[in-house]
This record gives structure tokens, C-alpha cells and sequence, in this order.
């Protein structure tokens, strides 16, 4: 093995029967679930680059490694997950829920990669730290009310003062830090178009808060007369969803790679035509979906 090898994930074996098949029924269900499969398994192999490894042209700070490989492992965990849940075909509320988290991870990947600002890791670590602060005052004062401390007290204490610590930042620069961006402006500063935003992040957003859309969607019947009554089938997951989690954590692994930069050109060359690869299989189906939907409107 050269000293610089990654190892990626074979590709999945499909059957020329098997795409003719779905074809047919405009179902690619089953093939985008194995490419799926096959990016939360690159997430991992991604994940082993050690941030030492002599593979890049910058080596990524501490901080910078842990946030964003974090991150790439977070979408592994959650892909994987998903595979569990719609392996039966079912739970298609539960997958677009965790598909909606994986889908502002990749986002965020992205926006960070852009340009590895120091300030834009600070907002981010000082987004969930910015409550640990508070839920660390709101212990010391009910200590101090009190005149003790209790042993689950002790145990958030050790917990928030550790993640402080590992974050590298003081108390005070959390406090002073300004507001991550949200997903809008993340999305607007990659220039990615307005249906990313509209489609990943607001429809995306129906099954997490679960409001009238979601209801309508997976949990209610309405009858010819407009009455109401739960649902109680379990919807599979859709294979747009499939195809959407795909190129976004693609895309979000290949600014990873990109933004720190593949020392070797020849591992640098088959590294993209393994992403144009998988990149390639999805439009491939994309493309059938989309002019059948194209010729049924005319």
C-alpha cells in the first residue's frame, strides 16, 4: 500500500436488470439505498485520516480536525442509523427527521471549509457552549441558595467545565463570541441555489417541528367529508430523500478534502473519480425521474 492510500468502500454491485426493473416502476429505491449505504461507510474511511497524516498539503489545527471530523462522523451515525430504520421499508417520518439534521451538518461542513476562518469555528463552538455557560451560573446560584452541592451537580459542573477546557476558549470568549450564521446565510455564502435552502432546510424542517405539513403527511386521514383521523401506516422512506443525503454529504466530504488539500496528484485524481463516480450513479437516476416528471406536465 503507498503511504499515502486511502481506503475507500467498493462500489455496490448492481444488475443491469435491477436498474431496468426500477425503471419501470420509477422506483430507485433499492439502488439509491445502497449508494446511501455507501457514503455513511466513506464518512468512516474519511474519518480514519489521522490529522498527522503525511496525505495532507495543510495539516489541520486540533480544533479544526475535531469540529469537522466530528461532524463527517456525526453524518456517518446518522446515515448508518437511517439504514436501520428504512431497511423494512418503513419509518419514513423517522429517516427525513434525521435526514434533516444530517443535511445541516453537511451544510455546515461546507461553510466552515470555505475558508477555515478561525472566527467561524469560534462561533460555532460558542454556540452550544454559550449554554453550558448559562446552565453553569444557574447550578453555582442554586448551590449558593442551597449552601450545598448535590452529587448530580458536582458530576454538570465537571461535565460543562470540560468541554469548556477542550473547546481551548475562556468563559469570556464564548460570551463575546457573535451568533453562528444560520442555515440561510451558510447556504447564500457557498452560493448554492435558493431550492437548497427551500427544500433541505424549510420543507426539511416540517417532520422535526412536526407542524400542520408533517401532520398531513404522515399521521392523519382525511376523509371524502374533510374529517380527520390518525394514521397509523408507516410511510418507507422517499428515494428523493436518498438522492438529496447523498450529494450533500458528497459534496461536504469533498470540502473537507479539498479545503486542507491531497498531497499526492495521483491520490488526488482517484479520490475525484471515485466523488464524479458516485456523483454520476445519483444524476444518472435523477435524470429519469426528472424528464419522466417533465413529460407528465406537458
Amino acid at each position: 500500500m503507498r503511504e499515502y492510500d486511502i481506503a475507500f468502500p467498493p462500489f455496490p454491485e448492481i444488475a443491469e436488470s435491477e436498474y431496468e426493473e426500477c425503471a419501470k416502476r420509477l422506483e430507485f429505491s433499492p439502488i439509491l439505498f445502497e449508494w446511501y449505504k455507501l457514503i455513511g461507510v466513506l464518512c468512516c474511511s474519511i474519518c480514519s485520516i489521522a490529522r498527522r497524516s503525511p496525505i495532507w498539503v495543510i495539516e489541520p489545527t486540533n480544533i479544526q480536525y475535531g469540529i469537522l471530523v466530528g461532524l463527517i462522523n456525526r453524518c456517518a451515525k446518522l446515515i448508518l442509523s437511517n439504514m436501520a430504520l428504512s431497511f423494512e421499508g418503513k419509518n419514513g417520518e423517522a429517516t427525513s427527521i434525521i435526514d434533516r439534521c444530517i443535511f445541516e451538518t453537511a451544510i455546515k461542513i461546507q461553510w466552515l471549509c470555505l475558508d477555515l476562518s478561525p472566527d467561524k469555528f469560534a462561533r460555532y463552538l460558542s454556540e452550544g457552549l454559550k449554554s453550558d455557560v448559562v446552565a453553569k451560573e444557574d447550578v453555582l446560584e442554586n448551590i449558593r441558595v442551597r449552601g450545598y452541592q448535590t452529587e448530580i451537580e458536582k458530576r454538570i459542573l465537571a461535565a460543562i467545565e470540560k468541554r469548556i477546557f477542550q473547546s481551548k476558549m475562556t468563559e469570556d470568549q464564548i460570551v463575546a463570541s457573535m451568533k453562528l450564521h444560520d442555515l440561510a446565510t451558510m447556504i447564500r455564502d457557498l452560493n448554492l441555489p435558493r431550492t437548497q435552502y427551500v427544500f433541505g432546510q424549510k420543507l426539511g424542517s416540517h417532520n422535526v417541528h412536526g407542524n400542520w405539513s408533517a401532520l398531513l403527511w404522515f399521521n392523519l386521514n382525511v376523509d371524502s367529508n374533510g374529517e380527520f383521523s390518525p394514521n397509523d401506516n408507516f410511510a418507507p422512506t422517499a428515494q428523493d430523500q436518498y438522492a438529496a443525503t447523498i450529494r450533500n454529504v458528497l459534496s461536504a466530504l469533498g470540502s473537507y478534502l479539498n479545503c486542507f488539500g491531497i498531497k499526492c496528484p495521483e491520490i488526488e485524481s482517484e479520490i475525484n473519480k471515485y466523488f464524479e463516480k458516485i456523483d454520476g450513479e445519483v444524476t444518472k437516476i435523477c435524470s429519469i425521474l426528472l424528464e419522466t416528471d417533465l413529460a407528465e406536465a406537458k
